[in-house]
């Protein structure tokens, strides 16, 4: 048990965000590895004080995003290697990369969302798959212009154009069903806790 003041400080009120501040990261770094890997199949082992459940979050964020960076890698090779171009692959990569931020700008400045965790993590998945297909389904329409008649495969502006057109509607299809997911699951998630 921890009693108030700690050493260094005067009483129970001097700094005391730091004080708090100081029991959680002791709390954390002392306990919850031994916590986490008390549970045995048919014991589980349910345990919270303040401070873990950020710790917990920011250590799975981190865990999620290295697994973010390398199916980041992964779909670069294969996306390399199903279009025979690393350049075309490297820059429907970079398209998609840069998706994120207008994105969290949109969640965090224009609808005013503040908290970012797991989930969010975890859409960028979904994000980066809808972002492939995306650039499947336009090569494969502008691979089909070629085999269009004149009028279409006459010039690359109209090949372009006829590939927009027609792969539009494809893409958006996807790209409103895999929004439509993130907020039907954000709507449960919001749903659970009440």
């Amino acid at each position: 048990k921890f009693a108030l003041p700690l050493p260094g400080f005067q009483n129970s009120e001097d700094r005391y965000l730091e004080q708090e501040q100081l029991i959680q990261d002791f709390m954390v770094s002392s306990y919850m590895e031994y916590l986490q890997g008390a549970a045995r199949p048919a014991f589980d082992v349910w345990f919270d004080f303040p401070g873990y459940r950020q710790a917990f979050v920011m250590r799975q964020i981190v865990r999620d995003a290295l697994f973010l960076i390398g199916a980041f890698v992964f779909v670069l090779v294969y996306m390399s290697i199903m279009l025979n171009s690393f350049f075309v692959a490297a820059m429907g990569m970079l398209q998609i990369f840069l998706c994120f931020c207008p994105s969290y700008l949109i969640y965090y400045g224009l609808l005013g969302q503040r908290y970012f965790g797991v989930f969010q993590v975890l859409s960028m998945f979904i994000i980066l798959g809808i972002g492939a297909d995306d650039v499947f389904v336009f090569m494969d329409t502008w691979h089909q212009s070629e085999l269009e008649g004149e009028e279409v495969s006459g010039s690359r502006w109209t090949r372009l154009t006829w590939t927009w057109k027609r792969a539009f509607k494809a893409m958006l299809v996807c790209s409103k069903a895999g929004t439509s997911l993130l907020y039907a699951s954000e709507r449960w998630r919001k749903n659970r806790g009440k």
